[in-house]
């Protein structure tokens, strides 16, 4: 499925790109109109709820992020393979579009409940993280094998 490919065609990258935006879009849409929200106010999965650092550690997290992405290379992995590229995408897109409902919200709105009884709930952009992260983690493990 995500063959490597030292040259990744412009159309993927478009594609992805545009996949991306549009999930986004959906994503931001369904948080304003759905019928049953969940107010999240704490990073992941509502963890850190009414925390004064929230926000603080929210910020941390994606500067570690960063960090490492730089520090070992990732973004050459990112920029070489398709499930990198992919991953890259969608991770970059999950963050930017909780990013952007943080920073004008305070918050950001979940809307699909995961295990009620935890108060574990997410939305679309949680799950673009989750699979950004494994398209990633996905390149880095095939791209050792070699």
């Amino acid at each position: 499925m995500f063959e490597d490919n030292l040259t990744i065609s412009r159309k993927y990258k478009i594609g992805c790109i545009v996949a991306t935006s549009a999930i986004c879009i959906l994503d931001l849409l369904i948080r304003r109109f759905a019928e049953t929200k969940t107010i999240n106010t704490g990073i992941a999965f509502g963890l850190w709820k009414s925390h004064e650092l929230t926000n603080i550690a929210s910020v941390v997290l994606f500067a570690l992020f960063i960090f490492f992405v730089i520090k070992f290379g990732l973004w050459k992995l990112i920029n070489k393979t398709r499930a990198g590229y992919l991953g890259g995408c969608f991770f970059l897109g999950g963050a930017c579009c909780n990013a952007i409902e943080r920073i004008l919200l305070g918050h950001v709105t979940d809307y699909i409940e995961i295990i009620s009884k935890l108060d574990l709930n997410l939305n679309f952009a949680d799950l673009m993280l989750i699979a950004g992260f494994m398209c990633i983690a996905y390149a880095l493990l095939h791209s050792s094998q070699k």
